[in-house]
């Protein structure tokens, strides 16, 4: 069967997300793309970090808006990041063309053209205030940088990528985190948890973005 088009979904914040048909879910929350990855990602991930040189890893770059968000509070609050991305599947120009984050200053629309412009498998200086990497490969056969300060935990749902949840993914995540780091993820499923716990992290639910009840938060001990 051939590949479905993705398509471009404006959710209830006025923010944009992606529905992969292949997959059968959306890149970002339908109640609200932008909020979400503001409340996900970085009220409960990026504030919490602290220190100003932070080194971020995230599994399921997408559409770029985490990395977009994280760089800009890192400018806003004169810090430097790290940061290295994970994706199989990166989307297409002409999808990546029409994404829209613009309610937030650090996501115009310049911002994303020029992240997705990006070549692949190398270091750039996106800012001042940020380095990305944007890795295209699968994560069974990805070698996790160390000293990793904070993870972005944003891969499609157990559901549907089942080996992505996995207690021998996270225990190759967990040893590749510094003592202390911090792992965040929109999905709190029973399952979930049990795999971080199983990897060593002290797990912390915490309350979720419109749409969704919980969170949580994973700490490397």
């Amino acid at each position: 069967m051939d590949k479905q088009q993705k398509t471009i979904i404006y959710t209830d914040d006025g923010s944009t997300t992606i529905f992969n048909p292949n997959i059968g879910e959306h890149y970002h929350s339908t109640h609200g793309a932008l909020q979400e990855s503001l409340h996900v990602f970085l009220m409960h991930g990026l504030a919490k970090i602290r220190c100003n040189e932070i080194n971020i890893f995230e599994m399921g770059l997408g559409t770029g808006l985490n990395f977009l968000l994280s760089a800009a509070f890192a400018k806003q609050h004169n810090l430097m990041i790290t940061y290295a991305g994970l994706e199989k599947y990166p989307i297409e120009n002409d999808i990546a063309e029409t994404l829209n984050f613009s309610a937030h200053p650090g996501t115009d629309q310049g911002r994303v053209e020029k992240f997705h412009q990006l070549t692949w498998n190398e270091w750039h200086n996106f800012s001042a205030n940020a380095r990305l990497l944007k890795t295209i490969g699968d994560i069974q056969d990805f070698t996790f940088p160390t000293g990793i300060d904070l993870v972005y935990w944003d891969a499609f749902s157990p559901a549907v990528q089942p080996e992505l949840w996995t207690e021998q993914i996270f225990s190759r995540i967990y040893h590749s985190m510094r003592s202390g780091g911090l792992l965040t993820t929109y999905c709190s499923r029973v399952v979930v948890q049990k795999a971080l716990r199983a990897s060593g992290f002290k797990v912390e639910k915490h309350p979720g973005p419109p749409g969704k009840r919980e969170i949580l938060n994973a700490i490397k001990v």
